[in-house]
């Protein structure tokens, strides 16, 4: 509720302004004119002097170039300006509160009102924002002029042209939102020649669920697996297509069948009336959210993000009268996925997998601050694969006690938002204990798919050392910190 009081504010508040000084404005024309009049004209009586109001004199064409009269038109343009835009930015949050509402009650609803809504969004958000501009230009002229009789050109310069940068800005930002984003990710790709075990159990997988396989197989260090046809740029440049990523060190954490039960879970995306939204609805969902981090760093970095406040709050809005739908189809989704997973295996495969996965994932967190603490200069570089393998084996070594600290926490995934292990494995009908009871290092690690396995984690774990010692010189010498990207 705040936030909603906070968006109307930043809606409304320029517009009122606005309104309100050009109300004054032309009350005080009004009230020089009938003074003018009386001084003119002191024997006619006040209420045909009342009559003859400016705005009935200016109507007549031979007087309409006179400087009140122009000076009028311009404030009435104003005010009417004013409403226009009060009008629009209540119009455009009061049609995404109604397309948000109307998607979380229809699943084939939300796959329709997103893309255009979204377009819809960014173009009233573009004209809000230059109406805007325009009110505080033109409130800040008429009001200086008026109270004064002169005005500052350098502050109605200054303002405009902050208003211009951050238009502009919004305009980028707008283009970006509605583009296929691109995800840098540290990565390699594995091709069929050192990797054609797994290749051929990928391809396995998707002929059983009836699916294309995956054009890329990328591998990394992070503890996720997750499919996408989002663009992606990695360490060996840009791929594109449907593109499968996995977990390196996770693969010696799981065994064969584990990993087939993952895929599986993850091409699963791509069956049925699931893959709308795998194409579809999810990546321009990605970006928009990408997006709307990018205005807040920019409102942060430097005063002329004010500019772009009214975009943040309402894309905000936007987003967020989705999530709620997005939440519960996810939902759906992770489960009817799971489902393909355990039959394409079994239940107690499919939920053993899981449970490895939930209970590895804050190794990388201890990964990525053993870099942060250890990677300088001169120094040896961090052995990736031997921290994380030795986190990971005293995690499954004690994996009541890492399992139950994270049963109730959402599954890690890079792109949609995930349901509780806890969640995931009542629907399987597994107990937890049964699942933890499975979390062994495998005798056969499903890294043994990937014969290739040392040379790449090799040169990932060389790639990320090399950026973070780039990150920490970066700071040394003040330059602002970076995401890594590949």
């Amino acid at each position: 509720m705040g936030r909603v009081i906070a968006l109307l504010l930043i809606v409304l508040v320029v517009p009122v302004v606005a309104y309100t000084v050009a109300g004054g404005i032309l009350g005080d024309y009004e009230s020089e004119w009938q003074a003018a009049l009386a001084k003119e004209y002191p024997y006619s009586s006040a209420s045909a002097r009342q009559a003859l109001t400016l705005t009935k004199v200016c109507s007549d064409p031979k007087i309409r170039s006179e400087q009140i009269c122009t000076d009028q038109y311009w404030v009435g343009q104003m005010r009417m300006a004013s409403v226009l835009t009060a009008g629009l930015g209540l119009l455009l949050c009061g049609s995404i509160a109604l397309a948000g509402r109307a998607g979380r009650n229809d699943r084939e609803m939300l796959l329709k009102l997103f893309r255009p809504g979204l377009h819809f969004t960014m173009l009233g958000l573009i004209a809000i924002v230059v109406l805007q501009v325009a009110l505080v230009v033109a409130t800040l002229w008429f009001g200086e002029s008026t109270a004064t009789g002169y005005v500052h050109p350098w502050l109605i310069v200054g303002v405009g042209m902050t208003g211009a940068v951050g238009v502009l800005g919004l305009i980028n930002g707008s283009l970006s939102v509605l583009r296929p984003s691109t995800t840098p990710l540290v990565a390699k790709t594995l091709s069929r020649a050192q990797a054609s075990g797994l290749w051929a159990l990928v391809e396995d997988v998707s002929h059983e669920l009836t699916t294309d396989p995956p054009k890329t197989i990328l591998v990394g260090l992070d503890g996720n697996f997750f499919v996408t046809e989002a663009g992606i740029t990695c360490l060996d440049g840009q791929v594109a297509g449907r593109t499968l990523y996995l977990s390196l060190p996770l693969c010696w954490v799981l065994d064969v069948r584990e990993l087939k039960a993952i895929i599986a879970h993850e091409l699963a995306h791509f069956v049925g009336e699931d893959t709308q939204f795998s194409r579809s609805f999810y990546p321009i969902y990605r970006s928009a959210g990408e997006s709307l981090a990018v205005l807040g760093a920019n409102i942060e970095k430097n005063l002329r993000g004010f500019v772009l406040l009214p975009a943040a709050l309402i894309l905000s809005f936007f987003l967020d009268s989705f999530s709620v739908a997005e939440r519960e189809i996810s939902r759906d989704r992770e489960m009817a996925a799971d489902q393909v997973a355990v039959r394409t295996v079994d239940r107690a495969t499919f939920a053993a997998a899981l449970a490895k996965v939930q209970a590895t994932s804050g190794v990388w967190s201890q990964v990525e601050e053993t870099l942060r603490t250890q990677v300088e200069p001169g120094v040896p570089e961090v052995d990736i694969g031997g921290v994380y393998y030795s986190a990971a084996v005293a995690v499954l070594s004690d994996s009541s006690r890492s399992l139950g600290e994270r049963a109730g926490q959402s599954m890690p995934h890079p792109t949609d938002s995930h349901p509780t292990l806890q969640a995931r494995l009542s629907a399987l009908g597994v107990e937890l204990h049964d699942a933890a009871s499975r979390i062994l290092p495998p005798d056969v690690p499903a890294a043994t798919l990937i014969p290739a396995w040392s040379d790449m984690m090799g040169a990932l774990s060389h790639a990320w050392n090399v950026i973070v010692l780039q990150i920490k010189q970066a700071h040394l010498v003040g330059s602002p910190a970076s995401k890594p990207s590949a």
